[in-house]
């Protein structure tokens, strides 16, 4: 599994790539305020949320196919997400629900095609995972998304720096962080 999560997405979907983020305005640099500029990264943080344990792993890589994936991603908060989502855009709730289910339904659907046959939880982990860091630095601060979904990390703008320090801790972050190794309870969607 060696594509990039982000572009993947936004080429298949025809969205435009979301722009990196000033860590010091915490504004895209291109002042990008469209749905792909925060639909994508808030929809890719939250399955790498969901996807951070086992069980969530496992289920993105062999769970059902009818699911409404933008749902089991954000669980109770999907109503919250896409009224910041709206705000941050100008577009409809309606609008910006169908398109952030699109990029929940595309995103499984890339990782389940870039997966081997044979692929085990903690691969769909690691892949995921080594898509945080380009995802954060996407993600609009604006938005709060950590903050939805119960982790502050996600919002800290340390995320957002780069250079040759703050990329030596990305670099360790991948090295040793490789995700969570205890299992929480993930409910499957019906």
């Amino acid at each position: 599994m060696t594509s990039n999560l982000i572009e993947t997405i936004q080429q298949n979907l025809g969205l435009g790539r979301p722009s990196k983020i000033d860590p010091n305005t915490q504004e895209p640099l291109n002042k990008d305020r469209s749905i792909a500029q925060a639909g994508i990264p808030a929809v890719l943080i939250a399955l790498y949320k969901y996807a951070s344990t086992e069980i969530g792993a496992d289920y993105v890589l062999k769970g059902g196919t009818s699911n409404n994936w933008f749902d089991t991603f954000f669980a109770g908060s999907k109503g919250e997400a896409v009224a910041r989502i709206s705000k941050y855009t100008g577009q409809s709730d309606e609008e910006v629900t169908g398109t952030l289910e699109r990029i929940a339904d595309e995103a499984v659907k890339v990782i389940r095609q870039n997966a081997p046959s044979n692929a085990t939880p903690a691969q769909a982990k690691a892949y995921i995972f080594q898509s945080r860091s380009d995802i954060l630095k996407r993600l609009p601060a604006e938005l709060q998304i950590g903050d939805l979904l119960n982790d502050e990390t996600l919002d800290d703008r340390t995320n957002k720096m780069e250079g040759p320090m703050s990329n030596h801790m990305h670099f360790l972050e991948k090295l040793f962080g490789g995700g969570t190794t205890e299992d929480k309870k993930v409910d499957k969607p019906d």
